[in-house]
């Protein structure tokens, strides 16, 4: 009997086949496979015929081993960074996501609280709206890094885990979903770990489903509330004037470590109509024309939630402002 047989009359009979070394999808250490699937089963309570027979359709890439592994990319500088997304063709393609789907797109934004622009700015950034997903499963992803992997194996492992628990609850089927070398997904390009946590069913159809645009507008939403998005509240402003002595104030990271007060007392410029004690994290920038002063407000930091970038919070700010500008 050949080990697909063993596999479905295991299904059939509710026991768990055995995997043996050599019935181990090419690629994958048997250990560290066997291991898996016991943990897997008694920490999900997934039946683990079905964990088996899934992760017998998972494939070995050695290219996301060399990706994961590279060496980082040269840093971008601000103005370089926000090049990237601020083009032409990225803000009319919003655009034309927002009129078709404006309906859900507003009521997203009534129901969390989070400005309509920051939401499609990160579907733009993440997946172009939706255009590309990634070119990896996310199965192969998730199993070859977690399974084959060992500076982040426990990781990988774990986020493994998530998803085949978040497919088999959402009766999704974990085998076609395409996501990023790393194992993001949908249009938000959420981890297993965040799909759990802050995903939504906001079309109301049973499921939560990354790869529906209105769960997917309806959980990135979500996240930004949950981490305390502040409604109608800016996320950055440009600075006018910052004296030398406001420079030593400069933030060194992400958390917001001044006030516009304290600011303000210094001689920084452009900061009217805020209030003294708001949080703001002083920004340095390299723009494309020098040195770029920026006041990072709270809801910039919640972007950094998200993705933990001040590059990215503000390309997600600028494009979300592009956005608005072009909205009707």
């Amino acid at each position: 009997m050949n080990r697909w047989r063993c596999v479905l009359l295991a299904l059939m009979l509710g026991c768990a086949p055995v995997m043996a070394a050599k019935e181990a999808p090419a690629g994958f250490p048997p250990q560290a496979l066997e291991t898996f699937l016991e943990t897997a089963a008694q920490e999900t309570g997934l039946p683990r015929p079905w964990l088996a027979a899934t992760l017998q359709q998972a494939t070995f890439q050695p290219d996301i081993i060399a990706a994961i592994s590279r060496p980082a990319e040269r840093t971008l500088t601000w103005g370089q960074y926000r090049a990237l997304f601020l083009k032409p063709d990225r803000i009319e393609a919003g655009l034309a996501f927002y009129a078709a789907h404006r309906e859900t797109v507003d009521a997203v934004a009534e129901a969390y609280g989070v400005s309509w622009p920051y939401v499609l700015a990160i579907l733009g950034i993440e997946t172009r709206y939706g255009k590309f997903f990634g070119r990896w499963r996310v199965l192969d992803a998730l199993a070859t890094l977690g399974l084959a992997y060992p500076p982040r194996q426990t990781f990988f492992a774990g986020q493994l885990r998530v998803f085949l628990q978040q497919m088999h609850a959402e009766g999704l089927d974990p085998t076609d979903r395409m996501g990023s070398y790393a194992g993001a997904m949908g249009y938000g390009q959420f981890i297993p770990s965040s799909y759990r946590d802050f995903a939504v069913d906001f079309d109301g159809d049973g499921r939560r489903d990354l790869w529906a645009v209105a769960d997917a507008l309806g959980s990135v939403a979500n996240y930004l509330a949950v981490h305390r998005w502040t409604p109608g509240a800016e996320a950055a402003r440009p600075l006018r004037s910052v004296p030398e002595a406001a420079k030593a104030l400069r933030a060194t990271g992400l958390d917001p470590s001044t006030t516009v007060g304290a600011l303000t007392a210094l001689g920084v410029e452009g900061l009217g109509g805020l209030e003294a004690s708001t949080p703001v994290a002083l920004l340095e920038m390299q723009g494309e024309d020098g040195a770029e002063w920026i006041a990072g407000l709270p809801n910039l930091y919640v972007i950094t939630r998200y993705n933990r970038s001040y590059l990215y919070a503000l390309a997600v700010h600028d494009l979300a402002q592009a956005l608005a500008q072009g909205a009707p």
